[in-house]
């Protein structure tokens, strides 16, 4: 299996729908806590409590790190981004990864995520650098792992030398059906991980979302007024298959 250490939280970022935001850099501390939520009973005059209704709460995870810039109004607009991201989008979840190389398509993420509290610590005589703290819940309280060995040497000469994990489970060389495919995809396609989240900027649809063929002919289109308008008839369907 690849030999990857994580002790380096390497590029960090958030990620909502299409648009990335990497944090910034270091993060000197991060925390992850993970709880189970249960009901407790005491009966009388007998030791202990009786446990009932055990189920997996949210995990809570925090980060304290440092924005550093080389000049003042770069500090504070890291900090407006912030801001902006993480407090004033209306409460819309997100993608964080606390661990992203896609060069060798390493992953570590936590899926629809809430900030609960963004903390800044300004100091006098730091005049280009600003703590921070940041904390999340993340409502299924579970951490995604992907894992792959691309780009690296096995550590061993035989055995599994995919080294891959998905969804907590080792997937041998006999096991990758679900990426056999992914290396034959347009090169104009990408893969989103987290809600889609498309902004228009007013409401009486003078701005839209257009959706064009090969041929850059327009058959699709929502405005921001909610109407929406197709060349063809919409039809509805229980599944959609992608075909190459």
């Amino acid at each position: 299996m690849a030999q990857i250490d994580w002790a380096y939280i390497y590029r960090p970022r958030v990620q909502i729908g299409s648009v990335a935001y990497d944090m910034p850099l270091p993060i000197a501390t991060t925390n992850e806590r993970f709880t189970n939520d249960m009901k407790q009973v005491k009966v009388p005059l007998q030791n202990g409590v009786i446990l009932s209704g055990v189920s997996r709460g949210a995990l809570q995870v925090s980060f304290d790190g440092l924005i550093s810039r080389n000049t003042i109004s770069g500090v504070l607009h890291q900090k407006d981004a912030m801001m902006d991201l993480f407090l004033n989008s209306g409460g819309v979840p997100f993608t964080f990864y606390r661990y992203y190389d896609a060069t060798r398509d390493n992953y570590r993420w936590y899926e629809e995520c809430v900030c609960n509290s963004l903390a800044f610590t300004p100091v006098h005589n730091q005049v280009y650098t600003m703590a921070y703290s940041l904390q999340i819940t993340v409502p299924s309280g579970k951490e995604n792992v992907l894992i792959t060995a691309v780009g690296e040497a096995p550590s061993v000469i035989d055995g599994n030398l995919s080294g891959r994990i998905y969804d907590g489970q080792v997937q041998g060389d006999d096991k990758l059906a679900f990426v056999e495919n992914l290396d034959q995809l347009p090169e104009d396609r990408t893969l989103l991980y987290g809600p889609l989240l498309i902004k228009l900027p007013d409401t009486d649809g003078t701005s839209a979302v257009y959706v064009q063929d090969g041929d850059g002919n327009i058959i699709f289109k929502i405005d921001s007024s909610g109407r929406v308008k197709s060349i063809s008839p919409i039809s509805l369907a229980r599944s959609i298959a992608v075909e190459e």
